[in-house]
């Protein structure tokens, strides 16, 4: 993504776990674009936001350590965290 002349490395998530990251009042990372199904997050590790998200997906990211209630958000976790790796 480019804004004013510098590139941006950013991430397309899911909204699912982002907004529930968010509803907790933990840290954020930056949001540089929403959709109706997405954000477009951006990668910096030096971010306390982005890096707390990454914990929170790691946490959240077994389905066997919550309640079936928590299944959805648990694999929107996984995903998150996946994708998230594959930044490092």
């Amino acid at each position: 993504m480019t804004t004013k002349g510098y590139t941006m490395q950013t991430l397309k998530i899911g909204k699912a776990f982002l907004d529930d990251h968010d509803s907790r009042c933990l840290p954020m990372p930056n949001i540089v674009k929403e959709t109706k199904r997405n954000y477009y997050i951006q990668i910096d590790w030096d971010n306390e936001g982005y890096a707390d998200l990454y914990s929170d997906a790691m946490y959240y990211s077994d389905p066997s350590d919550f309640d079936s209630f928590y299944f959805g958000l648990c694999m929107a976790a996984r995903a998150l965290a996946k994708q998230m790796t594959a930044t490092k």
